[in-house]
């Protein structure tokens, strides 16, 4: 049966599962998977790989790895926490729940991380495409502050796939994957999606001065002093 390429990507997702269904639905449209299971894996995963051109990312899961520094770990969790309130006081949109969740993440002891956002901001200024996949029915309005993010312009809304498949009781992969196998047959449309995203996060650096926001945007810069990869 011919491919319709040969190209790889990335994937994280830590149900295995859910992962494994999301392999078989990329292999039979021919695209290589690389499966990660936490932010650090998909970090060095990029790092080893630099050619990958899209990361397909669950959006709640495991870091990875304490960051040994304290000072840089609280700046972490502080940015990643703090940042995701800012931006929906942005947009006035700031619930109770998220407000209570976020408070948990910027102290470090939340039960999960929203690290898909920063493997996603992290691609984005690396010049790759993140695609973002979700359940509302397994995390409940934690993942609001990627909506956030999309609304801004940071990331965009019609790439965080979100929900569940009635059919198979999964996330909506197949929905995803044709995302993913469009951008990787279209280079020039992928290239124009990944640039607006870029564009984007500029913007909101450009108009929020120091923030927490701000503080969110720039842990990319960050990632080789926070993590060994």
């Amino acid at each position: 049966m011919p491919q319709e390429n040969d190209s790889e990507i990335l994937v994280v997702e830590d149900k295995p599962a859910e992962m494994d269904y999301a392999v078989e639905l990329l292999e039979q449209k021919g695209i290589k998977s690389n499966r990660a299971t936490t932010l650090v894996e998909g970090l060095r995963i990029l790092k080893e790989k630099p050619h990958i051109p899209i990361v397909l990312t669950d959006v709640m899961y495991p870091v990875g790895e304490k960051i040994k520094d304290e000072f840089q770990r609280n700046v972490f969790y502080f940015a990643l926490g703090y940042g995701l309130v800012s931006a929906g006081i942005a947009l006035g949109a700031l619930s109770k729940e998220i407000e209570d969740y976020a408070i948990l993440v910027a102290d470090g002891i939340a039960d999960e991380n929203p690290s898909g956002i920063v493997l996603g901001l992290y691609a984005m200024k690396q010049g790759k495409l993140p695609v973002f996949i979700s359940s509302h029915e397994h995390h409940g309005s934690r993942t609001d502050g990627l909506v956030s993010l999309c609304r801004l312009g940071v990331f965009r809304e019609d790439l965080f796939i979100e929900g569940i498949n009635p059919k198979t009781g999964k996330k909506n992969w197949e929905k995803a994957v044709d995302d993913v196998a469009k951008g990787l047959k279209d280079k020039v449309y992928l290239n124009g999606l990944v640039r607006s995203m870029q564009d984007g996060e500029k913007a909101v650096r450009k108009g929020r001065g120091i923030s927490a926001l701000t503080e969110l945007l720039a842990i990319p810069n960050r990632i080789d002093r926070l993590f060994n990869i």
